[in-house]
């Protein structure tokens, strides 16, 4: 079906382009734009000086820029992400009115990501409902977060006690088996096994956090492409290890949103490290979902006091 809904759309381009195959980029470009467009009025809200910041995060990734221009399914779910988003925000921030058409748009996303890749669907309903409790008992958002991640992988492994079509575990172990499947390709990575089973889950759990946070390395592959992502990947990781030391005490990084989007980042990097067993599919599928956490550590790092420290070294006096 997620490849027929794309052609059937490709078809309702022909009827305006002829069939011309830049006109019809275009247009698919200028519908996942407002991808783009939602992120950016999202995280403006929360963050309200740091507009050039977020510019740079929201419009200007390499990764995610590059495989939402494509005509492909990574740009629609970037979308339907975008605008089940908006709407949740608007509903999480309290500031305006939640109507019947912010809950059209909603419905609309999620079913936009429903049609395309179901399995994000998995990672964003928990997500949601973690938000949701943490605007419900606003005190008490770490242990919010902490006891319905305990929830949700409780009811995650208990699944697998069923034979019906919610045993996630052997979802899972089966999406996994689909990608090898697909054959060896050039940017393969090895892969534990996995079996539907606590210990299994928990033994493979670092290899899945590494695939997703730490793949491809800068000296894993010579391959121009790969290494380009890879000194992107690497620029994250600097951004990720100076939030941590240079975190601002005051700022916001654990609005509601934030709590939505650093639950759905942990949930899809689970996801792709269990399952994904090649590199370039790695990094296409996880581009869409590093601006949930890009865009709240770009805003709450002490870049100013980072800059002094590097002024006021040592080596820098005489300069």
């Amino acid at each position: 079906m997620r490849f027929s809904l794309l052609f059937k759309l490709l078809a309702v381009f022909n009827l305006a382009t002829g069939g011309n195959f830049y006109f019809n980029t275009v247009i698919f470009c200028s519908l996942v734009f407002f991808g783009h467009v939602a992120f950016y009025r999202i995280y403006s809200d929360i963050y309200k000086g740091h507009k050039l910041k977020l510019l740079l995060v929201c419009f200007f990734l390499p990764s995610l820029v590059l495989y939402t221009s494509c005509t492909h399914k990574d740009g629609l779910t970037f979308l339907g992400i975008g605008i089940a988003g908006f709407s949740f925000y608007t509903f999480l921030a309290g500031s305006k009115p939640v109507n019947y058409k912010h809950l059209l748009f909603f419905l609309l996303g999620m079913a936009i990501v429903f049609l395309l890749r179901n399995y994000v669907l998995i990672a964003l309903v928990p997500a949601m409902a973690i938000a949701v409790l943490a605007k419900m008992f606003p005190l008490k958002k770490n242990v919010v977060f902490v006891v319905g991640y305990a929830i949700f992988f409780l009811l995650f492994f208990l699944s697998g006690y069923t034979d019906s079509f919610v045993n996630m575990p052997a979802a899972v172990v089966k999406r996994k088996a689909d990608f090898v499947l697909l054959g060896e390709a050039s940017t393969n990575i090895a892969m534990n096994e996995l079996y539907p089973t606590i210990k299994s889950f928990a033994r493979n759990a670092p290899q899945a956090v590494n695939h997703f946070l730490f793949r491809p390395y800068l000296w894993e592959f010579s391959r121009p492409a790969v290494l380009l992502t890879a000194i992107e990947l690497f620029f994250y990781q600097v951004i990720i290890v100076t939030f941590i030391f240079f975190r601002k005490k005051n700022g916001n990084s654990a609005n509601n949103f934030n709590l939505f989007g650093y639950a759905l980042f942990l949930n899809m990097m689970l996801i792709i490290g269990y399952t994904i067993p090649n590199i370039g599919a790695i990094v296409r599928y996880r581009s869409i979902f590093w601006i949930f956490i890009l865009c709240p550590l770009v805003c709450n790092t002490y870049w100013k006091r980072l800059w002094h420290l590097r002024k006021n070294s040592p080596g820098n006096q005489g300069l």
